[in-house]
């Protein structure tokens, strides 16, 4: 298996355009993966995550980091001390 075939799949092209030439593909999927960063630090950003920790993983690892992050529930830090076990009581 060539680099080519390696990185369409990788980047799920080769499923859109089986024949892509090298210079194209590497084009593409950089573009491509700019795109996913963008839309990985947009979703993280609303759904309360690490913008740059999903920025980077969707730089790196294209749509594969953006299907990710758009499956995980939304994420609430905890907070520290006892005011959530005192939020049921009567007042």
């Amino acid at each position: 298996m060539d680099w080519q075939t390696l990185l369409g799949y990788f980047s799920l092209l080769s499923f859109i355009v089986p024949d892509l030439e090298g210079t194209v593909l590497v084009r593409t999927v950089l573009i491509v993966h700019i795109c996913d960063a963008v839309l990985c630090h947009l979703i993280a950003g609303h759904s309360g995550r690490d913008k740059g920790r999903w920025t980077v993983g969707g730089l790196l690892l294209g749509i594969w980091a953006l299907g990710v992050l758009l499956f995980l529930p939304k994420w609430q830090p905890k907070t520290g001390g006892h005011s959530q076990l005192f939020t049921h009581l009567p007042q």
